[in-house]
């Protein structure tokens, strides 16, 4: 890794960028929605996340504020109706399994805290700085143990390295973290898939599974993949709760729901229909 700055200068001057880009006004996702700078020591990446402490602005933009030792990177992600559409489809599942009577989880309204949109949770893990999307987190438990990660213009390999710290840095706690991923394509069209990625599968080998949103299949059949109630509490359940009991999600409704974000925003989904 190339030496990590430690200018005041340029420490300004980031803060100066980070100002004026969540300051931008919502628009078309293009490169508003997405920034990173490099070489950024942990000093000066806590010293630049206390510059947006109580910023209204910075509130405003729902920003997501991520710095990753590793890579000594700063990475901020603007929220957007695109960007939290995934969020949002994982909070409608949320209230279908609390509102599903066959279901009955008594105690899980009060045991699993959900953190995003308005009231977003920002995660310090020693030098590691990091705000999800959205996740949902056992009241007793420090770490969250379902993460949503989602990205336009961020990379993919930017999103790996999300997924990375849930996966390494949590106490195994984080259970499954779910990151989608857009991307436009050659044809001017937007494509998009999303992986549930499992960091610690109960015979300790991380698993992953993939489903491409767009261009979505031809098959009208229902696409369900699922949580289970041992992953959302972080592997302990409370005497009571069943730890196997399934807790199914939609993936044709968040097809349906990223569909909708896209054309709000003037984007075509991508399609099989060449």
């Amino acid at each position: 890794m190339a030496d990590l700055f430690t200018s005041a200068a340029q420490q300004d001057s980031i803060i100066t960028a980070i100002k004026t880009f969540i300051a931008l006004p919502e628009s078309v996702p293009d490169n508003t929605d997405y920034i990173s700078f490099s070489n950024i020591s942990a000093v000066n990446a806590h010293a630049i996340r206390s510059a947006f402490d109580n910023d209204p602005i910075f509130d405003a933009a729902y920003a997501r504020f991520t710095y990753d030792p590793m890579f000594g990177q700063i990475r901020i992600t603007r929220g957007s109706p695109l960007i939290d559409v995934t969020a949002n489809w994982l909070q409608k599942q949320e209230k279908k399994w609390k509102e599903n009577r066959a279901v009955q989880i008594f105690t899980y309204q009060n045991d699993i805290l959900s953190y995003g949109g308005l009231e977003l949770r920002t995660f310090t893990i020693d030098t590691i700085i990091k705000t999800p999307c959205f996740c949902l987190q056992p009241w007793s438990k420090p770490f969250p143990s379902v993460v949503v990660e989602t990205g336009y213009t961020q990379p993919l390999i930017d999103l790996e390295r999300d997924k990375e710290i849930w996966k390494n840095f949590t106490n195994g706690e984080t259970k499954v973290v779910i990151m989608t991923k857009f991307a436009m394509t050659a044809r001017g069209t937007v494509m998009a898939d999303v992986w549930f990625h499992r960091p610690q599968a109960a015979n300790g080998i991380s698993t992953s599974s993939r489903c491409t949103i767009f261009p979505a299949p031809r098959s009208s059949q229902t696409e369900v993949f699922f949580l289970d109630l041992s992953e959302v509490y972080g592997g302990e359940c409370p005497e009571g709760v069943d730890p196997d009991r399934i807790l199914e999600l939609d993936l044709t409704e968040l097809r349906e729901m990223c569909r909708e974000e896209l054309r709000n925003n003037e984007l075509v989904p991508d399609s099989d229909d060449r």
